[in-house]
């Protein structure tokens, strides 16, 4: 069982919050520890219980924050990360059924970057 910490629990909702100056080097190891065990979370049933709050900068902005996640998420380590979700969240959360372990990865990347399902979970906040 994953266990995780989160900032605050409100209605069910878990939030995330990050101050941040910028992205350094050690944030997409953040990504995928942190938000990879988040997907793979037995008591999260949808990702609109899911909040990563991060606070606005000059270099943390949505447009940033986006393309710094989705490369987290594409690197390396990240597929790597993203092969530990089991099958039936990603089926849960894209709402896609014919999905396979060897396409989920892709998938999950795939469905973080329309800028709709992004936004679901991760947020900039003045």
């Amino acid at each position: 069982m994953i266990t995780r910490r989160y900032d605050a629990i409100i209605n069910g909702v878990k939030h995330e919050m990050k101050c941040w100056r910028e992205w350094q080097g050690w944030s997409d190891n953040v990504i995928c520890d942190q938000f990879v065990k988040d997907l793979s979370n037995q008591n999260l049933d949808k990702l609109e219980d899911l909040q990563w709050v991060f606070k606005k900068t000059s270099g943390i902005t949505e447009e940033v924050l986006k393309d710094k996640v989705i490369g987290a998420l594409e690197s390396t380590a990240g597929r790597e990360a993203l092969k530990q979700v089991p099958l039936q969240k990603v089926i849960e959360f894209t709402k896609l059924k014919n999905l396979s372990e060897a396409s989920k990865v892709q998938t999950l990347i795939n469905y973080f970057k329309n800028v709709d399902n992004f936004k679901t979970v991760f947020k900039v906040v003045e």
